[in-house]
């Protein structure tokens, strides 16, 4: 694939992308990168049937972004998101914890404990709330979620 992060977010037919388009523009290329990768990984585990071809396609992707840290992934988007995280100095954790939570829908989905819920839920946000709210100064959506969840363990 070699779209680009703009064109991935212009063609997911939402209103992110223009909503994005009021941000300065290095702002706007950065969040666009940032969710045209949340994007692609969401449809690896929801496009197809076929469970192996998604966890192989997933493990790929997540040795592509370890390239793409270096400039050097054979993916336009995921060399933009690269750049991205260093220039705003995004925590690389917040991608790999998204793959993280995609390969766990995969392989389960039926939770025992609270604990199980909440590290599948913290590890599925998509990296946009932390890039947002890095932008705009507010709290990220990890952190009310982990609230939530407390709230809903306490009750």
């Amino acid at each position: 694939m070699d779209l680009t992060a703009s064109a991935i977010t212009k063609s997911s037919n939402t209103s992110f992308y223009y909503s994005f388009s009021l941000l300065p523009r290095q702002k706007r290329e950065a969040i666009h990168a940032v969710y045209a990768f949340c994007r692609y990984t969401d449809d690896i585990v929801d496009e197809g049937t076929d469970q192996q071809s998604k966890i192989l396609r997933l493990r790929r992707w997540r040795m592509e972004l370890g390239r793409s840290l270096r400039g050097k992934s054979s993916y336009v988007i995921l060399n933009q998101l690269g750049a991205t995280a260093r220039k705003f100095n995004i925590p690389v954790d917040h991608f790999y914890d998204l793959i993280r939570g995609m390969e766990m829908d995969l392989s389960k989905t039926r939770y025992e404990t609270y604990e199980e819920l909440y590290a599948t839920a913290i590890s599925s946000l998509p990296p946009s709330d932390s890039c947002a709210a890095r932008f705009s100064g507010t709290g990220t959506l990890r952190r009310a979620t982990t609230r939530s969840i407390s709230a809903l363990r306490s009750s």
